[in-house]
């Protein structure tokens, strides 16, 4: 049995991998999030300027 921390550890580095195998270098993703849910609009689409602001917060919060 795996923890929350620990299963998202190991799909992490299974997503980076296949990246890594499947993908030019400049493709690669920088970094891999998991969420429970995206946020999303009255219509049930996905709000991407929220998922987009909420990321560039946590990556200008992190050392450069």
């Amino acid at each position: 049995m795996l923890t929350h921390r620990q299963f998202n550890a190991r799909v992490n580095s299974l997503v980076n991998a296949f990246c890594r195998d499947h993908l030019a270098g400049f493709k690669k993703p920088k970094s891999v999030e998991f969420q429970e849910e995206l946020p999303k609009s009255p219509a049930g689409k996905i709000l991407k300027e929220s998922c987009a602001r909420a990321t560039g917060a946590r990556r200008e919060a992190g050392p450069k």
